[in-house]
């Protein structure tokens, strides 16, 4: 009977035991509770002027940073572009180089007479060596000193003349020559094509006839139409 006795009193100290262990915790949660309800909260913070404005600066920094990124990947699709069809164009277009019976420009102009009189035909080969005369000497000067005190990039002022069966030279290249038509003067701008052909042969001296409509009683058939 004592020891049934003994074990109800140890089981009813072991059950106060944990009750105390249990109010104690409850206690140290209470206790922590109003700990951290007692933690103030953090209020945020206002920017002043100068933080907000370093903040936009930076934001703004980042959107030029993309922008200029975005700008610089376009550019370089359209110069590779750009490049395609540059090689495309240099591959198809064929630019050519003028010669005229073999020669180009600049050996034409380093020719003296004698030899520029051979490249020529028969007929201005002729006239080249029996001598142009003083009057063709005076034009061709004419013809330089405009050039040479005319602006690079700029036409030379225009030249009158009436010498008809002046021959075109090298020389007279890029100049502008007013060639009298027998009622007027055609303007007219000196090419390397036009080299061993005449000045006449730029300034034609008619005009291109063209026939109107018959007036009435002109012909048979005109006397039949009806007047309005």
């Amino acid at each position: 009977m004592d020891k049934k006795g003994d074990k109800k009193d140890d089981k009813k100290a072991g059950g106060q035991q944990k009750d105390d262990k249990k109010g104690g915790d409850k206690q140290k949660d209470d206790k922590k509770q109003p700990q951290q309800q007692q933690k103030p909260k953090e209020e945020k913070k206002e920017e002043t002027a100068d933080e907000r404005r370093k903040r936009e600066e930076r934001e703004t920094a980042k959107e030029e940073k993309k922008l200029h990124k975005k700008e610089q990947h376009r550019h370089q699709k359209e110069a590779h572009a750009a490049g395609n069809i540059m090689e495309d164009l240099s591959k198809k277009q064929v630019f050519k180089k003028f010669t005229y019976r073999g020669n180009d420009l600049t050996k034409l102009m380093e020719m003296n007479m004698d030899a520029l009189s051979e490249q020529l035909r028969s007929r201005q080969r002729r006239r080249l060596k029996r001598k142009m005369g003083v009057k063709f000497g005076r034009f061709i000067k004419k013809l330089m000193e405009v050039k040479t005190n005319t602006l690079p990039g700029e036409k030379p002022a225009s030249v009158k003349t009436h010498y008809r069966n002046c021959i075109v030279l090298p020389s007279m290249i890029q100049s502008m020559i007013n060639i009298h038509n027998g009622h007027g003067y055609n303007n007219v701008e000196i090419k390397p094509e036009m080299i061993g052909y005449y000045l006449g042969e730029f300034a034609i001296t008619y005009k291109r006839v063209t026939h109107g409509k018959p007036g009435v009683g002109a012909t048979h058939s005109s006397k039949f139409v009806p007047i309005k």
